[in-house]
C-alpha cells in the first residue's frame, strides 16, 4: 500500500496526461514517487481503476 502523497502524484500525472493527450510520465513518477519496476506499474494502474470507477460513478448520476 502507498501512502497518500504517492496516491496523489500518481492521480495528478495521470490527469495531466489525460488533459494533455500524452503517455504518463513515468520518469517524473519514478523521481516523485521513489517506486519503479512493478510497484510502479502497479500503483498506477490501482489509480487508474480508480479514477474510472469515479467517473463511472458520476457518470450513473447524470
Amino acid at each position: 500500500m502507498n501512502g497518500p502523497y504517492v496516491d496523489a502524484a500518481i492521480t495528478a500525472e495521470i490527469k495531466r496526461s489525460w488533459r494533455d493527450n500524452r503517455p504518463i510520465d513515468r520518469r517524473f513518477l519514478r523521481h516523485e514517487t521513489g517506486l519503479a519496476g512493478d510497484r510502479l506499474e502497479g500503483a498506477i494502474s490501482r489509480s487508474v481503476l480508480k479514477l474510472a470507477s469515479e467517473i463511472a460513478r458520476q457518470l450513473q448520476r447524470k
